[in-house]
């Protein structure tokens, strides 16, 4: 009985989102402040890539498609075409997170409660395994802010709001390849999104299992080490947002779960 709930809860997050994506389509396009194209599809349905633009090409790693993979795919933004690099270090795996810096794209964590960190540099075709995270986990965010990358939140379950949320933030020096601890989100949180803006990190929704989804926007000043949480909440609750960029001071983001039980 719990687990048919379950089911028909995680039928209602993907029908609702798609609902919600066709609404914010349909606005957008009617009142004119931009449009949506289609371009070349991925070689393969896949879910939970770890995604970066490096140069005018987007990396996305690892992923699942038919099971966790290791795979390397490279989108041509000029060309519109996809193409494989060499395949990520092991193991397998999805939904963890990834940045860009200095013409690198660095892979961060993954299920199940993963601690990699692997940097894949596009011009020479080759992986370096980094220090590992002190925290294993899937489900993070991660955004740079000058020579460091940042792992925020996350969880230890294998699936989106699955339990396990954290709360942890880590920092990695990208020059000294260490890891240090900072200060922790406000709340425990996976699945989340974040975007550096400012010299800032704004973090933006997650969940704390499968029935608690979270509307909250909380903003990390890497200088003070604080957390700030007078942002205000998102009009709605949203989690597992496999993109979210930034445009002048516009954050763009879609969810897969877009309601709060």
């Amino acid at each position: 009985k719990d687990m048919s709930r379950l089911t028909r809860l995680r039928v209602r997050h993907l029908v609702l989102a798609a609902a919600a994506l066709a609404t914010a389509i349909t606005t957008t396009a009617a009142s004119g402040a931009g449009t949506w194209s289609t371009l070349a599809p991925l070689p393969a349905p896949t879910e939970g890539l770890q995604t970066a633009v490096v140069g005018n090409q987007i990396v996305a790693a690892y992923g699942f498609s038919g099971g966790d993979t290791q795979l390397t795919r490279i989108y041509d933004i000029d060309s519109d075409s996809w193409s494989f690099g060499t395949p990520g270090p092991g193991p397998v795996r999805s939904e963890g997170a990834a940045a860009s810096h200095g013409g690198f794209f660095y892979a961060v964590g993954g299920r199940p409660a993963i601690d990699d960190l692997d940097r894949y540099e596009p011009a020479t075709d080759t992986w370096t395994s980094l220090a590992d995270m002190p925290t294993g986990r899937g489900g993070l965010g991660v955004a740079v802010v000058g020579d460091a990358i940042y792992a925020i939140g996350g969880r230890t379950g294998g699936t989106p709001c699955s339990g396990g949320a954290l709360a942890t933030v880590e920092r990695y020096d990208i020059e000294t390849d260490t890891w240090s601890t900072v200060a922790s989100l406000p709340s425990i949180r996976s699945d989340l999104a974040a975007v550096a803006h400012g010299g800032k990190i704004y973090v933006f929704g997650g969940c704390v299992d499968s029935l608690t989804v979270l509307d909250e926007v909380d903003v990390y000043d890497p200088v003070t080490d604080t957390w700030s949480t007078e942002p205000a909440d998102m009009p709605t609750a949203r989690a597992a947002m496999y993109g979210a960029a930034r445009k002048g001071n516009t954050v763009l983001s879609q969810a897969k779960t877009t309601f709060k039980a």
